[in-house]
């Protein structure tokens, strides 16, 4: 009964009706059956249990509702997010394939690179074969030493040994050791 009080005063129009229909029933000059006071007394639960759960009803599906909207809501939310990871995803491959296809470029002009140096020592190495072997030692003691032994790999062994032996001791021994060095580590053949 609490709760049906709670309801008449959420909704005051039922009590309104109830007691319009009160009010006609005690009136002597209507009496039908159905409007006599202990016929209303009687149907007045009914009217207001039938009334009281159309009103339960109603909140029921207000709140499925508002829960239909708040899911329609993450949905839409989430859906927003997956786009937005899509397009990152496809931002990420994009710049992938790009830096890949820059990574090829790169090893290709660098292997490009090599083999023009590789032209140009070899070059090198025929014009200090033809030269005098004193001035060949001369240019190769003041060249670096990856310079110089990359030359003189493309020298013939005696040739090399000749030079060599030509060179300051100190400097000879220092291209010496590179020059076996990056023999033994590239099995002879250097650029």
């Amino acid at each position: 009964m609490p709760e049906r009080r709670a309801e008449n005063t959420r909704r005051p129009w039922v009590s309104l009706l109830l007691i319009a229909i009160i009010g006609l029933a005690a009136t002597a000059s209507l009496k039908p059956e159905w409007l006599t006071l202990p016929a209303v007394a009687a149907t007045a639960p009914k009217l207001l249990g039938t009334v009281g759960e159309e009103v339960a009803d109603r909140e029921i599906l207000l709140g499925l509702e508002r829960r239909r909207r708040q899911l329609d809501e993450r949905e839409a939310a989430l859906d927003r997010e997956a786009a937005r990871l899509a397009d990152a995803t496809a931002a990420v491959n994009a710049r992938t394939q790009e830096l890949n296809s820059l990574r090829v470029t790169l090893q290709t002009l660098m292997d490009r690179e090599e083999i023009i140096k590789a032209k140009k020592y070899k070059e090198m190495a025929s014009i200090h074969s033809a030269m005098p072997t004193q001035k060949s030692a001369d240019i190769l003691a003041a060249l670096d030493d990856d310079t110089a032994v990359r030359i003189m790999n493309h020298l013939t062994d005696p040739r090399v040994a000749k030079t060599i032996s030509k060179m300051p001791a100190d400097r000879a021994l220092g291209l010496s050791e590179a020059y076996l060095g990056l023999k033994e580590r590239r099995g002879k053949s250097v650029l």
